[in-house]
């Protein structure tokens, strides 16, 4: 069972808004959390709220779109489901190309 976000994991995510305006092109994605077909592409962090921003496609691609999620909600999913955490390196443009269908 996983035991939260590691700080390693966190370390390097810029914080709120810092990303914003650059378009898909140049924000980049630091982690993906995926579950099967669930995939939340995290841009941004505010470690005060405990809160992410990110792209989530969750099941629906027509539905997929770009919004805060909640960091704790998360590491609910987390430390419930078989969810891979992985610290990435990429822009939005190709996480969304390779990971989104």
């Amino acid at each position: 069972m996983y035991e939260n976000f590691t700080d390693e994991q966190l370390k390097g995510i810029p914080a709120l808004y810092a990303q914003d305006g650059l378009g898909e092109e140049k924000t980049k994605v630091y982690l993906k959390v995926s579950l099967r077909d669930y995939i939340w592409l995290i841009t941004e962090y505010n470690p005060e709220e405990d809160l992410f921003f990110g792209f989530a496609c969750l099941g629906d691609v027509e539905m997929a779109e770009l919004g805060y999620i909640s960091k704790i909600e998360l590491e609910g999913i987390v430390n419930e489901y078989p969810v891979e955490v992985e610290k990435v390196d990429i822009t939005l443009k190709e996480a969304k190309e390779k990971w989104i269908n």
